[in-house]
């Protein structure tokens, strides 16, 4: 399918989260979402994640299920026949692909297609490939110069992460110049701790300010050195 003009809300690993999946929709309808994409992992907490802080699958249904004529979802490795019992709309495929303009955006949950296998996909530049999965939000260009997104997750963040989202818009997700290590230790202060000027520019290439950002957010945010090991701290 051809999709022009339209703004897409992407959402990951839900895992049963209702009050987190009430945020994320709210920003879908704050941006006037004319799709929203759902890659997977939407009833179920996991085994591996615990229980969110508010736990019902059952409202994650209906909720979802109010949104069913704007949904395209895909199946993640935590959904099992029985919540597609649950839900108004298919999650059975394993992925699903269509065009946004000139983008060609592969949508899937990341374990069983992923950067390990993408090469396998035909992607060519530009093209999107979307996933989920992590938990870590990720967005930069590989060196075949596809677009790789993963909105992270709104309810299990990993990595230092935060709980987020992400909105496409045609013609918006654009290049530029970006350091690719913007932290505290790269930047030149006078006397004052007044900001001079990046340093250790070997890593500035085109890129994604979003790629800045989670840098920036990585330094400020964790309480720990970025070698540390004892992930305890």
């Amino acid at each position: 399918a051809y999709m022009n003009n339209l703004t897409f809300g992407i959402i990951s690993d839900i895992h049963g989260d209702i009050d987190n999946l009430k945020a994320a929709l709210n920003q879908c309808n704050q941006h006037q979402c004319d799709y929203i994409l759902l890659l997977g992992d939407l009833l179920n907490h996991g085994p591996r994640n615990g229980l969110p802080n508010k736990y019902s699958p059952m409202e994650i249904a209906e909720e979802l299920n109010m949104y069913k004529h704007k949904i395209i979802a895909i199946k993640g490795n935590c959904d099992s026949e029985v919540d597609q019992m649950l839900l108004n709309f298919p999650i059975k495929s394993l992925y699903n692909q269509f065009f946004i303009g000139s983008h060609r955006i592969f949508m899937t949950h990341g374990h069983k297609y992923n950067e390990a296998n993408m090469n396998e996909l035909n992607l060519n530049k530009d093209d999107i490939f979307v996933y989920g999965h992590t938990h870590v939000t990720r967005l930069e260009k590989n060196e075949n110069d596809v677009i790789i997104f993963n909105p992270g997750s709104i309810s299990f963040p990993k990595q230092s992460t935060l709980k987020t989202m992400g909105i496409i818009k045609e013609n918006k997700i654009k290049t530029r110049v970006t350091h690719h290590d913007t932290k505290c230790s790269n930047v030149l202060f006078d006397e004052n701790n007044h900001g001079l000027c990046v340093i250790d520019l070997d890593t500035v290439m085109p890129g994604y300010f979003i790629s800045d950002v989670g840098d920036i957010m990585r330094t400020y945010l964790s309480p720990a050195n970025e070698e540390e090991k004892d992930f305890s701290k």
